[in-house]
């Protein structure tokens, strides 16, 4: 018993020692973390595992443990310099991380991102010990062991340009296949589990060797962008909720409602969403837009939507109704255009406090006018004067204009020139979702997706529009919400993909906000509008752009190749292809797993016979949930570590057991049985 405890002991010793000091060397090479004495905490890692596993040998020894850390704790504290090194620690990873995806780093006062952080890493050096001690000691689930040894990995591969040294990287690994390997033996086992980790360690080393040999270190960087890619449209959306929380546990606390912003600087890659978020009921047919929210501030990477605006929206002949059915309750009411007796806005939307998830508009009739609907002028307050919609940064405007001069060169009617610059933003690039983020040294966003971007989605393409309409003279605005494609007397269901965001112009010769859509159909469907009559067009185009503007030339239709039939099926048969190999490596993989099994049955002596029958026994007694035999567990032991040849009736006692517990089996439903038999390979 001694001797065991002490095997133990050590095993937990020499995995706890190397788990601990990967866990810690791959954080500091991966993120390049300043560490002021590396062979210190080598050393801490030593001593901690020693400690860690000494005392998981005794009986009650995880006090002895506890009083320790707690000491070590308090010398920390008294030291004053613990708080620094974990927030240096924290404010290192989350920088590459905002570097990476643009997540926001974490404010700690009195830190500015350096000094530092072997405190913060002595931490996970122990905390990294203790669980891999307790594993290998206390003969616990690997499990438990997990997280303090895989999530300062994690850590790492968040970002592909953390990538550890291959050396930590290496024994990290090594030491989580050797854990999960002898995971079963270290618990049942007697007396084996050092023997079996040993024999564990040199075929895992092997062939973790040959895998790094052959998938080097360079090759990582880049594997993994699709992912970032989810990721990035992910944690966006994530961090878009949290700030929308964020603003109403504000404005219920200060009474005061915080402007609504979007953050162009952060608008990246975007998933799409099938869940289904409100539901469109309208007497008429075709498109229908809901606004949400408008913002009229625009400083070059971000919108604002000014408190102080208000005004009466809607008005007109009514033609119709529009009911929406939200999936629980908004903050803001949805608009359709446009109400008969006119919707109180203020700030750009209209709030709903009373938490109403359906309602009904009676809507204003449309005018037969290219792109959007009238509001009449009576119906805007003095406080939404247009004077607020035609602002914008100093280089912009001066860029803006000169843009907007060239695009609307010699037309004079409103809706034309608005049409006009639709036609320009639509076509200077290609609807993609998957479209990049605006580099972190470029000051406007409009200016960047016209000049330097060849793709883009509703949010590039409505700022885009706005800024030049605004540089036309043309007051204007960025409004986001959903659009529904309805029929007459249905109910559509709108999934949150088909949120939307828009441009909204205020025509001053017809006094009406007018929608003005500006995106792209779909990636494949580049729609063009009507150019403008020669009637409203005065004096010769310029026959260049501004020297400063790269324009994409428009796509037209034909270009692309439409895919053949052949092409389109291909994915189904290699699909259909995989199904059949797959049928057909099952039962074959059976047959030979069987085939090998009688072989090591029938090959070598009498002890060598035993002991690989005793292995499957162990095998299929945990598959059938039975208790492994102590008998044949003797057996086992006698033909490994004794001189003694087993006879022909010890031998046969293997036989019989594995003749009951087929028999068990055969009792079993079909299923069952199938699974074990193909799966298992026990037939």
């Amino acid at each position: 018993m001694k001797r065991e405890r002490l095997w133990n002991g050590l095993l937990a010793f020499g995995l706890s020692w190397m788990l601990s000091a990967a866990a810690v060397g791959c954080m500091v090479t991966g993120f390049g973390l300043e560490v002021e004495r590396e062979g210190a905490l080598m050393v801490l890692c030593a001593g901690a595992s020693f400690l860690a596993a000494l005392c998981f040998s005794f009986r009650r020894g995880e006090w002895v443990l506890a009083g320790l850390a707690a000491l070590a704790a308090g010398y920390l504290w008294r030291r004053g310099t613990l708080l620094e090194h974990l927030a240096a620690l924290l404010r290192s990873l989350t920088q590459r991380y905002h570097n990476a995806y643009g997540w926001g780093i974490l404010g700690i006062r009195g830190c500015d991102g350096t000094g530092p952080t072997d405190q913060a890493l002595w931490i996970v050096a122990v905390l990294a010990a203790v669980a891999v001690s307790w594993v290998a000691a206390r003969r616990k689930n690997v499990l438990w062991a997990m997280p303090a040894v895989i999530l300062p990995l994690v850590s790492c591969v968040i970002v592909t340009d953390t990538v550890p040294d291959t050396l930590w990287l290496y024994l990290l690994m090594l030491g989580v296949v050797v854990l999960l390997l002898t995971d079963h033996v270290r618990r049942k086992g007697k007396g084996r589990t050092v023997f079996m980790t040993l024999y564990a360690l040199v075929p895992a080393a092997a062939a973790l060797g040959m895998l790094f040999l052959l998938v080097p270190r360079d090759s990582y960087v880049n594997r993994a962008e699709q992912y970032e890619e989810r990721l990035r449209a992910w944690t966006s959306r994530f961090t878009d909720q949290a700030a929308e929380a964020a603003k109403d546990i504000t404005a219920r606390i200060t009474g005061e409602p915080s402007p609504e912003t979007v953050d162009l600087s952060r608008v990246g890659p975007q998933s799409q969403w099938d869940t289904v978020v409100l539901e469109v009921r309208s007497t008429q047919g075709g498109r229908v837009y809901l606004r949400e929210q408008d913002y009229d501030t625009y400083d070059g990477t971000g919108w604002t939507a000014s408190i102080q605006r208000t005004e009466q929206f809607g008005g007109g002949t009514e033609v119709g109704t529009v009911t929406i059915s939200t999936r629980g309750r908004r903050s803001r009411l949805l608009i359709p255009y446009y109400p008969v007796e006119g919707q109180p806005i203020t700030g750009g939307s209209a709030g709903n406090g009373d938490g109403l998830t359906e309602y009904t508009y009676s809507v204003a009739e449309v005018p037969e006018v290219r792109g959007g609907a009238v509001i009449p002028k009576e119906a805007l307050s003095s406080g939404a004067s247009t004077g607020g919609y035609l602002q914008l940064p100093g280089e912009t405007a001066q860029w803006a204009e000169e843009r907007a001069e060239w695009i609307t060169w010699g037309i004079t009617v409103d809706e034309f020139r608005a049409d006009a610059i639709a036609d320009y933003v639509r076509n200077s690039a290609r609807y993609d979702l998957k479209t990049a983020r605006m580099p972190s040294e470029r000051t406007d966003f409009a200016r960047w997706f016209l000049e330097e971007s060849d793709t883009g989605y509703c949010v590039h393409f409505a700022t885009a529009a706005v800024v030049l309409l605004r540089g036309a003279g043309i007051p204007a605005r960025y409004v986001t919400g959903y659009v529904a494609d309805c029929q007459p007397g249905q109910t559509v269901e709108v999934p949150e993909k088909a949120a939307h965001a828009w441009a909204e112009y205020y025509d001053t010769d017809r006094g009406a906000w007018v929608v003005l859509e500006a995106t792209p159909a779909d990636e494949d469907d580049e729609t063009e509008t009507a150019a403008p009559t020669a009637e409203a067009t005065e004096g010769p185009r310029p026959t260049a752009e501004p020297e400063s503007q790269a324009t994409v030339p428009p796509e037209t239709a034909g270009e692309e190749t439409p895919q053949m039939p052949e092409e389109r099926f291909s994915g189904h048969w290699s699909a259909l292809l995989w199904l059949l190999g797959g049928a057909l490596l099952l039962p074959g993989q059976s047959l030979l797993r069987q085939a090998v099994r009688k072989r090591r049955w029938d090959r070598g002596g009498a002890n060598e016979r035993a002991l690989a029958r005793w292995g499957q026994v162990c095998r299929v007694a945990g598959l059938l949930k039975l208790e492994e035999p102590e008998p044949l567990r003797e057996l086992a032991e006698k033909a490994r570590y004794s001189r003694h040849t087993l006879t022909r009736e010890e031998l046969e006692a293997f036989d019989l057991w594995w003749g009951d517990a087929m028999a068990r089996l055969r009792r079993e439903n079909t299923l069952r049985r199938l699974y074990m038999g193909l799966v298992h390979a026990l037939w």
